[in-house]
């Protein structure tokens, strides 16, 4: 019998990859609110707010584990222990949900050990609470997504260069833009993510004008329409949801 909550951590199938396992449930993938910060103001009703964000997300992920004699038994419970270790976040998903999340295994609670049958759990730490798509190309225009409220990841924008002095990437939906002044060549290929700008490889973020530019705030929504004042644009990216 396959679950249809089978997971799938950091690229094994661990329903089908150890016998004798089976996920049985999984909690925390429902409903999820942001954090508010607020402060008491002294004579004032109520409290002043200040902030909002999504604070990290904790999955618990409960299984089924059976074997026939108890040396198969510690066998199995020790290789499940070992293929769900990580040195970091790794992508994981599960057969009842569309998309990837991304987290590491903070705590295991052991099935009974009096016993070759038994439910136990792991909870998976995700320090970014979203779930993604995979991995989607547009040549300037955002479709229409079906979660319309987040913002896209992006994963890169890669624009094969024409002959400038000066590229400016727009977001003509909102305004944003990314400046760039430095000498491009005809089929340069720069490449700009939200950690990075490169071109051909050799890091220019020198190039871009911090005084004018929203790098660090240029988010993309549904259906927003990006452009290069120079060259040909592709953009590949993720949409995301709670």
């Amino acid at each position: 019998m396959y679950s249809n909550c089978a997971i799938t951590f950091n690229n094994v199938n661990l329903d089908k990859y150890l016998k004798g396992y089976m996920t049985i449930n999984v909690e925390g993938r429902q409903l999820f609110s942001p954090s508010l910060e607020s402060v008491n103001i002294p004579g004032k009703n109520g409290d002043y707010f200040i902030s909002k964000a999504y604070p990290a997300r904790d999955i618990k992920v409960y299984f089924l584990v059976q074997a026939k004699r108890n040396s198969e038994f510690l066998k199995l419970i020790k290789r499940l222990t070992e293929l769900i270790q990580t040195d970091g976040e790794v992508e994981f998903s599960f057969r009842d949900e569309d998309g990837l999340r991304y987290g590491q295994v903070a705590s295991i609670e052991d099935p009974p050990y009096d016993s070759n049958i038994g439910v136990g759990s792991f909870t998976i730490h995700t320090s970014d609470p979203f779930i993604y798509s995979s991995i989607r190309e547009t040549s300037g225009k955002i479709p229409s997504l079906q979660y319309k409220k987040y913002p896209i990841k992006l994963e890169e924008m890669i624009i094969s260069c024409e002959e400038c002095n000066k590229l400016v990437i727009t977001n003509i939906t909102s305004g944003l833009k990314i400046i760039l002044n430095g000498e491009f060549h005809e089929g340069d290929e720069l490449k700009i993510t939200s950690e990075m700008i490169s071109l051909n490889g050799r890091n220019i973020l020198h190039y871009l004008d911090f005084v004018e530019s929203d790098y660090h705030e240029f988010t993309i929504y549904s259906e927003d329409e990006i452009r290069a004042s120079a060259g040909k644009l592709n953009i590949r990216y993720r949409e995301r949801a709670l």
